[in-house]
């Protein structure tokens, strides 16, 4: 998300300026990116964003300066570049693409009128809090003519910006879309369409985490500066008898982390957060202490199943032998980022076989 947020700052705070945008449209094997990282390139080569471990970003500059060019703008605004770790070479690049893999590359100049670009109205839906869905469409064709990306962009079920050309392949997509579970679930993935000779890349964009601190001190403070970081949307709460006035009924942040060490007070705010959407609620505390609020909440709320029980991480915080508010800070966030891709914080070394789901294979769906 953070990367997508200094893209939107590059490419809507001088309405002027020229702007290439690359897409990591594939990955075949291992790569640092899933597919739908986005890079954004200026005209003098500053970048924003990053699709790789920086062995392409030089050559990838290289090549969009053939997009900035306006007799080259007329004719061509996209292209798509494919890279391998065999065809890389080490004179160029310093270090090839050294995690083994290839992908596919999707350059292409953004217009210069903001409003008829797919990214003010994607930037339009993570304002309001909406995820998106992003189905970009590539012709495999030689004429340049054809080599347009086209696109959809669905928010809350609702069409907010397409251009795809083809109904029946329009509507086809959107059968597969209703194939899938929730957003949510959703991960980067590639539709093979045989029969146009197209491939789509279909990606979900989340608006900023939200985190709300209920405390202060050190923890809090460190909490916030690395939550900052990672451009999520953090509040710290400072007063103890605002977790009383939590609402259920009230937009829910992504995250909560109580910091208070008030029993009575915790078992309040828990009784109402842990049924409401919030997705993960960290206490700060010791498990004895954490233990007497569990067993007071076991005997008001027999029903709760264990969809509520989950999101409780009390005692907070992955275990990396943290000592000092800092390092307790960096375990909480660790956490978080974990519970919010479903991964355990194990370290990659211990029975990780993929850095990322393994849900990006062609799939034909059109013979």
């Amino acid at each position: 998300m953070r990367n997508l947020h200094d893209i939107f700052n590059c490419y809507f705070s001088e309405p002027k300026r020229p702007i290439v945008l690359a897409t990591l449209f594939s990955v075949s094997g291992s790569h640092v990116y899933r597919p739908g990282a986005l890079l954004a390139l200026t005209e003098d080569g500053t970048m924003f964003g990053s699709i790789s471990a920086g062995c392409l970003e030089d050559d990838i500059c290289s090549h969009a300066q053939s997009l900035f060019k306006k007799s080259s703008f007329e004719n061509v605004s996209s292209k798509m570049l494919s890279y391998g770790s065999k065809d890389i070479s080490d004179n160029v690049f310093g270090l090839g693409l050294g995690c083994g893999g290839s992908v596919r590359v999707l350059l292409e100049r953004l217009p210069d009128d903001r409003e008829s670009s797919h990214l003010y109205h994607l930037k339009n839906a993570l304002i309001h809090n909406d995820q998106c869905l992003s189905i970009t469409l590539w012709n495999n064709s030689k004429e340049q003519s054809s080599r347009i990306p086209q696109r959809m962009l669905l928010s809350n079920g609702n069409c907010v910006f397409e251009s795809i050309q083809n109904e029946s392949t329009l509507e086809s997509l959107l059968d597969i879309i209703g194939a899938q579970p929730e957003c949510s679930d959703i991960r980067p993935r590639i539709v093979k369409c045989k029969e146009l000779n197209s491939d789509a890349l279909i990606t979900i964009h989340r608006p900023r985490q939200s985190l709300v601190i209920y405390g202060s001190g050190e923890i809090a403070n460190t909490l916030q500066i690395l939550s900052e970081e990672l451009n999520w949307d953090v509040t710290i709460v400072e007063s103890k008898n605002a977790l009383a006035e939590f609402s259920s009924a009230a937009h829910s942040p992504d995250a909560v982390v109580l910091l208070t060490h008030n029993d009575s007070l915790e078992f309040e705010f828990l009784s109402k957060a842990l049924p409401s959407c919030t997705r993960y609620i960290g206490v700060l505390g010791s498990r004895s202490r954490i233990g007497r609020i569990v067993a007071e909440l076991e005997t008001n709320f027999p029903d709760w199943t264990d969809v509520v029980w989950d999101k409780l991480h009390a005692p907070v915080g992955l275990d990396i032998g943290s000592d000092s508010p800092q390092e307790i800070a960096l375990s909480i966030i660790c956490e978080i980022v974990a519970v919010a891709n479903r991964r355990l914080g194990k370290p990659l070394r211990e029975g990780v076989k993929t850095l990322h789901r393994r849900d990006t294979e062609l799939t034909e769906y059109m013979s």
